[in-house]
């Protein structure tokens, strides 16, 4: 692993630049495909974009930190810089309801929107994943398979390389979801459609990764891959019954 990484003189941390770099793809990518909705003027999504810039760090890092506080009821973890500290699901909800707001208030389409914005989040998450592995966050449990990793972390334990396996996981969602956008049945499927993998996706491979029990034998993500799978569903199914009358 390569915690960080040097450029002439200057050190950057490998988190944190490709984390970045996928943020800045995910929002590459939105501005090419919403600039071509029509009721979407271009001034107006550079500064939506440009916002989310900041809608997502905060989504990051600020809320897990409260998340934190309330659970331990301390400030400490706070210096603690054992992990980045950045959660998909916080990032996620947090960018989703700037999304949201957003649309309403510029009357842009907003199934339309949503499409978009998940396969750009996917995107950015993938990217990301390389980061988890080159810092060892995210890390895997132990294993006895061929392909182990041992991390600077863990020198005694093999560990599941599980940022690599969602890396390839979510490459192969991103470029579903692509197919999926140009053939969808109406806007809002390939959203809909999105969070539904997903939520089966993640679930899954919470299974071989080092999370915390949170209820019933399951960790945070799986819980809420359970209700995001429900939601899912129900809205793909409500609308399918719609599209058939």
């Amino acid at each position: 692993m390569h915690r960080v990484f040097h450029i002439f003189s200057y050190t950057f941390n490998s988190y944190d630049t490709i984390v970045l770099l996928g943020v800045l793809a995910g929002i590459f990518y939105l501005y090419w495909t919403l600039s071509k909705i029509q009721q979407i003027r271009k001034k107006d999504l550079t500064l939506f974009l440009f916002i989310m810039l900041f809608v997502q760090q905060v989504g990051g890092v600020i809320i897990p930190y409260v998340w934190k506080l309330i659970r331990r009821g301390t400030w400490l973890h706070l210096f603690d810089q054992s992990s980045p500290g950045r959660f998909f699901h916080s990032v996620f909800i947090s960018t989703l309801i700037y999304v949201i707001l957003t649309c309403k208030l510029l009357k842009w389409p907003l199934s339309k929107v949503l499409d978009k914005f998940f396969i750009g989040a996917v995107l950015t998450s993938a990217i990301g994943r390389i980061g988890c592995f080159m810092q060892g966050c995210c890390r895997g449990k132990p294993t006895t398979l061929p392909w182990c990793v041992y991390f600077p972390a863990h020198p005694l334990d093999c560990l599941h390389p599980t940022q690599l396996y969602m890396f390839g996981a979510e490459t192969v969602l991103f470029l579903a979801l692509l197919y999926v956008d140009k053939h969808k049945k109406y806007d809002g499927f390939t959203f809909w459609t999105g969070v539904l993998l997903y939520s089966i996706y993640r679930f899954l491979i919470e299974f071989v990764r080092v999370n915390p029990i949170f209820i019933y034998g399951m960790t945070h993500a799986q819980v809420f891959s359970v209700y995001t799978f429900g939601l899912s569903l129900l809205v793909l199914l409500k609308n399918q019954s719609k599209k058939s009358k």
